[in-house]
């Protein structure tokens, strides 16, 4: 049986659960539980961390030519805003490896494990989560294009503010409900409005919250705003750090503003 040129056959491994001693990770952390649903902690593994040298070489001697496996993000960054450059390295060492023996790297950056102090601030269920993504790899690629003194192109694209805006102190509370004005447009209805007013509303739908908590709301959306400001505003920081770097421009722009109102333009 032959296959075609291109194709690929390879082996696949999850970073957690081949390599050992994932201690910065949150499924680490519940396997430490008295109670855990996992039957035994994961320990050692099978010490793929150290031996991956001769498990690639088996998978290349077996005739494989691809390995998909997973970097481990609790390594890369153990702390929050702490990055371990000897696991970057190790993580560049691995597809090197690959590379020598002929077998295609494919990479995995997410393997349901997540760094433990992610999971503290509301893991992937808070929006935050992915707005500190997107900032962080958007300085990492920063860091990486500036060292083939070349033009580069980076799009950072935040998805939200969008409701529930569940986002980390300070930003939850960071402004005070009552504190917001009633909008001047809040009772108007859809009559002789845009025909988007309409679609949002039917695919949103509007619940009877009365203005306070339309209040509520707001204050979490202008928290979520805030955040992706400062989100912003680390990759500036960053481009402005960049003494070296040639000149350079930074676009900010929304998709929102054919739906918004008189009044939210220029409020």
């Amino acid at each position: 049986m032959s296959f075609p040129k291109g194709f690929f056959i390879g082996a696949a491994t999850a970073a957690h659960q081949v390599e050992g001693n994932n201690i910065h990770s949150d499924y680490w952390a519940q396997e430490q539980l008295p109670h855990s649903s996992f039957t035994e902690p994961s320990g050692l593994a099978c010490d793929h961390y150290n031996r991956y040298e001769e498990d690639i070489k088996l998978l290349a001697d077996a005739g494989l030519n691809a390995y998909r496996f997973s970097v481990e993000w609790a390594r890369i960054e153990p702390e929050e805003g702490k990055f371990d450059e000897q696991e970057i390295e190790h993580y560049r060492e691995v597809i090197a490896c690959c590379r020598a023996h002929g077998v295609e790297p494919i990479v995995t950056l997410m393997h349901f494990t997540s760094p433990v102090w992610l999971i503290r601030k509301g893991g992937w269920e808070a929006e935050s989560t992915i707005e500190y993504f997107v900032a962080h790899e958007t300085n990492r690629l920063i860091d990486r294009v500036k060292e083939e003194d070349k033009p580069f192109f980076i799009w950072a694209n935040f998805w939200g503010p969008h409701s529930p805006s569940i986002v980390p102190e300070p930003y939850y509370s960071m402004y005070n409900p009552e504190d917001i004005p009633e909008h001047p447009s809040y009772c108007d209805d859809l009559l002789d409005k845009p025909y988007g007013y309409y679609l949002s509303e039917k695919m949103w739908g509007l619940g009877n919250y009365g203005w306070k908590g339309f209040q509520e709301i707001a204050a979490r959306y202008y928290g979520h705003c805030t955040m992706i400001d400062d989100m912003v505003g680390m990759i500036v920081d960053k481009l402005k750090a960049e003494g070296d770097l040639p000149l350079y421009v930074v676009t900010c722009f929304s998709d929102r503003d054919k739906l918004l109102s008189k009044t939210e333009k220029e409020g």
